[in-house]
């Protein structure tokens, strides 16, 4: 990072406090979802890396179907470059970013902005970040696949940047797990070490690019993990994020989708299962600066007995952007006694001839289409695991089948490993 950026981030670390009486972070509660005292022993200042991350020389072999690229990090160092032997690496490149950088710059300016303290943590503390880019007219024939693993308990500072010149088109699949679990509950508990993770992402799409960003966050139970992310289109560019929460007892995102030139097109999707006493707040923006622009959202939550789930959804559009067709949807369904899932959408309009509107539903599973499947000889836990799948998988049906069937894999393994459990 440049000096200019981890020292703005250092001060404005200092002056913010943690937040809280914040309307965002109303419904989160820090002071009781955290031992305490464990922010401010566990923000303390890291020592600079000794040395720079540099990347492996990589390796051509035969990578699953569907995959392009699969690169390892451990903890923040990349410890595997894999390329599958049909790819032709002409216009696709990746670097370790631990100095300059125009895009990061321009992100980490805008998200600074926001003088938020947990955004501040992150850009004052991260080593660096994956930097993923493609040139123009450049087709990437398979995922990307970035997998990492982050040691427990331990704080990490990730982060993940994907730039699309004009007329590309590549997918991104972007896993986060832990190297161990340490326990079987799914809460923080007091006295306990938990796991901090401070995740941040960039996307940004020239025009007539496409774009696809699929975050799998898979971590701990004894994890609580925030994530800062920004998606920038440009003219007539097309951005698809998926944000799939599987693990982590505390988990706040905030996700802002920036539609700077006409035609652009932003598709926000988040999948998240709440655990036993879990905690998940979903946040997302989306920006509409521009006329002629689109933008739609939409979170599937399933929050298990004692869980909450939180989702802020926000639709802003310029005095200047006529014509913006915009969607926000939350659907949640509760799953035991004690769930709880709060909806918080709102419209920031500031001018006529638009197609804006936002929808949220909270329900239980239906009876009748439990009897349904019971009548067809599924029994009723069956039954119930199969209408949570639909559930949950629905809100990634626009990504690409490459980027869903991986998706699908760790969907599967967490619920298989939530049912032996219970």
């Amino acid at each position: 990072m440049t000096s200019t950026i981890k020292q703005r981030a250092s001060e404005q670390f200092a002056h913010l406090s943690w937040p809280s009486t914040e309307e965002e972070w109303r419904r989160t509660p820090l002071e009781r979802l955290l031992p305490k005292g464990s922010l401010d022993k566990t923000s303390k200042a890291l020592p600079a890396p000794s040395q720079s991350f540099s990347l492996p020389k990589p390796v051509v072999t035969e990578l699953p179907q569907g995959m392009a690229v699969r690169i390892l990090l451990q903890g923040q160092e990349v410890v595997s470059l894999e390329y599958d032997s049909s790819f032709n690496q002409k216009g696709f490149s990746l670097q370790w970013v631990d100095g300059a950088s125009s895009h990061a710059m321009d992100f980490a300016a805008n998200e600074l902005d926001e003088q938020n303290r947990f955004t501040a943590w992150h850009w004052r503390d991260t080593p660096g970040f994956l930097e993923i880019s493609v040139t123009k007219n450049t087709v990437i024939p398979g995922l990307v696949v970035v997998e990492q693993t982050l040691p427990t308990p331990s704080t990490h500072h990730p982060r993940v940047h994907l730039c699309a010149e004009s007329s590309s088109q590549v997918q991104v699949v972007w896993i986060l797990q832990s190297e161990a679990v340490r326990r079987e509950d799914y809460s923080i508990i007091d006295g306990d070490s938990p796991s901090f993770v401070l995740a941040g992402f960039g996307v940004k799409a020239h025009s007539n690019a496409q774009c696809e960003l699929l975050l799998i966050q898979n971590l701990s139970k004894q994890t609580a993990f925030f994530s800062t992310g920004t998606l920038e289109s440009q003219a007539d560019a097309h951005i698809q994020f998926h944000e799939t929460h599987l693990g982590a007892s505390l988990t706040k995102t905030s996700t802002h989708a920036l539609l700077q030139n006409q035609g652009a097109d932003i598709r926000l999707g988040a999948l998240a299962l709440v655990q036993d006493g879990g905690h998940t707040d979903i946040g997302v923006i989306q920006n509409h600066a521009s006329p002629h622009c689109s933008s739609d959202a939409l979170a599937h939550v399933a929050v298990k007995s004692g869980g909450r789930s939180v989702f802020q959804g926000r639709i802003d559009v310029a005095p200047h952007a006529s014509k913006t067709d915009a969607y926000l949807t939350n659907k949640n369904l509760i799953l035991g006694d004690g769930a709880r899932a709060d909806s918080i959408p709102r419209l920031d309009i500031l001018t006529d001839d638009v197609r804006c509107s936002h929808g949220s539903t909270t329900g239980k599973l239906d009876e009748e289409q439990l009897f349904y499947l019971t009548s067809r000889g599924y029994s009723v836990q069956e039954a119930r695991d199969e209408l949570l799948q639909g559930f949950l998988r629905h809100s990634a049906e626009k990504l690409s089948s490459e980027s869903v069937a991986l998706l699908e894999q760790y969907l599967d393994a967490a619920l298989a490993k939530d049912k032996g459990g219970s």
